[in-house]
C-alpha cells in the first residue's frame, strides 16, 4: 500500500505545490512504495482493468486536484 511518509505533510504546510524529498531516507520510502505497487500497475494497464479512457479521466482530475500544468 502506498501512504504518505511523515515529511510529506511539512510540504504542504509549507505551501509548497510540488513534490520535494527531505532526504534520502524520504525517497527511499516513496521508491519502496513504488516498487511496491509495479505488480497491480501493470494489472490495471496490461490487463485492461480500467478502459483507457477511464484511465485518463483519472489521471486528469488528479492533475486538476494536484495543481499540475495551470
Amino acid at each position: 500500500m502506498i501512504e504518505l511518509h511523515e515529511r510529506d505533510w511539512s510540504v504542504f504546510e509549507e505551501g509548497l505545490s510540488r513534490r520535494s524529498f527531505r532526504d534520502l531516507s524520504h525517497f527511499l520510502y516513496h521508491l519502496k512504495g513504488l516498487l511496491q505497487a509495479q505488480v497491480p500497475l501493470a494489472e490495471m494497464y496490461l490487463g485492461r482493468a480500467l478502459s483507457p479512457a477511464f484511465r485518463e479521466r483519472i489521471m486528469l482530475v488528479t492533475a486538476y486536484a494536484n495543481r499540475c500544468g495551470w
